[in-house]
């Protein structure tokens, strides 16, 4: 223990010293989705299976709703992407000029609407900015190809976040009747207080 204070067990590095045993059961979740997935596209026999695992870290979060947020909107954004990535492809196959051009104000469109959002779906569009990007500039030396690395693109991603979603759900029974019981103790808790302060107010208010 004194070891572990003299880190910093207690202070700026207590969760590398002493992570709590929430902390440690997020950690092995998440590498056994990562591993899994990482399995799953070797064995697809995918052109970049290393994709697949870094979906998995890139998501998971300690809270479930906001993992399937994020895995959502990078789902969506990563379509979004590929789609743009693909129409560029057969719409400039011998305009370098103009395909870079449509690429690059693809990417400012993006960047832009990302600025006036909050939350996952800013992460979305940042999402599919870079996503067309990797598959057009795959498809320029194969443009024939072009599809089929975006729906290998795709694939990579889907696959991410159905591991982690498959390791989430079975790591996490019960789930839902421990959040709806914690509400309720959290309004509860707010309750009382509010009670107490009240009860205070009308004692201190004069006769």
């Amino acid at each position: 223990m004194r070891r572990v204070e003299a880190c910093g067990g207690e202070g700026r590095w207590g969760w590398l010293f002493a992570p709590s045993w929430a902390d440690l059961g997020f950690a092995l979740r998440t590498a056994c989705a990562a591993i899994l997935s990482l399995l799953i596209a070797m064995a697809m026999e995918l052109g970049s299976p290393q994709w697949a695992p870094l979906t998995v870290w890139t998501v998971a979060t300690a809270s479930r709703g906001e993992s399937f947020s994020k895995a959502r909107w990078r789902l969506a954004g990563t379509v979004a992407g590929c789609c743009v990535g693909v129409a560029l492809i057969a719409t400039f196959p011998q305009e370098a000029g103009l395909f870079f051009l449509c690429l690059a104000l693809w990417a400012g469109l993006c960047c832009g609407l990302a600025t006036f959002l909050d939350g996952y779906r800013s992460y979305g569009f940042l999402v599919a900015s870079f996503t067309a990007a990797i598959v057009a500039t795959d498809g320029i030396a194969a443009p024939d190809d072009a599809f089929f690395i975006a729906m290998a693109r795709g694939t990579y991603i889907a696959l991410g976040i159905l591991c982690e979603s498959v390791l989430a759900m079975l790591c996490s029974p019960g789930l839902r009747e421990r959040a709806g019981a914690a509400l309720l103790a959290r309004l509860r808790g707010v309750s009382a207080t509010a009670g107490r302060m009240l009860a205070g107010w009308q004692a201190a208010a004069p006769a």
